[in-house]
This record gives structure tokens, sequence and C-alpha cells, in this order.
């Protein structure tokens, strides 16, 4: 399981593209096609020079809200989305972490409740691993907490932002078959308050 969004984007020399984007921990990836084919793009985090929304109408991609790139080389690359406009400022909000703290690691946890009674077949699906795969995510670190009410996912390495939207996005819970007769109620999303490393 990857998370991805819909966008366009625009290339510097004006060729825009339809297709989707990746967040990943070290690069943002451009993946769609044009006429000669699939095409992918990855834009390192550290070859961007600057960032920001696009205010003015003619800085935006069919008026929608847009994300401009101005990278080391001083080009730019253009992203609108295309059914999700709070996705830019989500993109925007992972860089603007990335510029003021470029070695942090960001955690955030997701708690699913247990139907009653559930737990000892939580912790036999655990055994077999996570309903998703964490290597996909581009995860450094992931660790699972049970108790008698419910399953806590503690994920490390990928933005906060990414963890909100698994809480959010049930269709990746229900996908995974397994899981879906042990959750009862809503699966909540929880941010990193305090954290010590010794």
């Amino acid at each position: 399981m990857r998370i991805t969004y819909a966008v366009t984007w625009q290339e510097p020399d004006g060729v825009r593209h339809s297709g989707r984007l990746e967040l990943g921990t070290e690069a943002l990836r451009l993946e769609g096609r044009n006429g000669a084919g699939p095409l992918t793009r990855s834009v390192h985090y550290t070859d961007v020079e600057r960032y920001r929304l696009a205010h003015a109408s003619g800085d935006r991609l069919q008026g929608r809200p847009t994300l401009i790139l101005e990278l080391t080389d001083e080009s730019a690359i253009k992203i609108a989305s295309v059914a999700q406009p709070g996705i830019i400022r989500e993109v925007a909000e992972r860089l603007a972490g990335l510029a003021a703290r470029p070695d942090r690691v960001e955690r955030a946890a997701l708690v699913v409740p247990l139907r009653p009674g559930a737990k000892e077949q939580a912790e036999a699906l655990l055994r077999g691993g996570p309903p998703f795969d964490p290597a996909e995510l581009g995860l450094s670190g992931h660790e699972v907490y049970v108790t008698d009410e419910e399953v806590v996912f503690v994920f490390e390495g990928v933005p906060a932002a990414f963890v909100e939207r698994l809480a959010a996005d049930e269709s990746i819970w229900e996908a995974a078959d397994a899981w879906r007769p042990l959750v009862e109620g809503r699966i909540r999303y929880a941010d990193q308050a305090y954290a010590w490393d010794g």
C-alpha cells in the first residue's frame, strides 16, 4: 500500500502531465503518462530551493490550488491536485518540516478499536505482520501495541500527515479482510506529543 495523490503537474518547459504524486522520506515522485508512454520524475527534497502556494490566478494550474517548487537549478515545477485541494497544503507542510529540521524523524500512531473479545485474534494477525507493507510506506521503524480494547500502530519515518490520512481512509482497513471483523468503532489518529531519546 502506498499513499498517493491524483495531481496535474507542469514541468519547467511548460509541458503538463496528469498522474499521481507520492511523498517519500527523501523525495517526492511524480508518475504519469505522456504521448510516448509512462513518465516518472523524482524530486529530492534537497533539490528544492524554495516553495510557495500560488496566490495569483496566473500562477495556478487550471485555477486550482497549486504548489510551486523552485529548484536549485533555477527551474520550477507546478503541482495541482485533481480531486483533493487540501493535499497541496499537506505537501507544503511536509516540505516546511524538512526545511526546518531535515534530520527530524516524524512519529505518529493509529488507534484501532477492537470489538470485545477480539484481542487474541488481533495478536494472531499481528504475528503475520500489519495489514500493509511498511517498506512501501518508507518506514524507518514500526511498532504495534495491543490492549484488550485496541491496537496501536506506531509509525516512524513517514510524514505524520500520511498517518492522519490512513485514519480517515476506511477503505484501507476494509481492504484488509482479516481485520475487518475485529474492528469496532472509528480508527483514530494520534500525533506525537512527547518523546525522549537517551
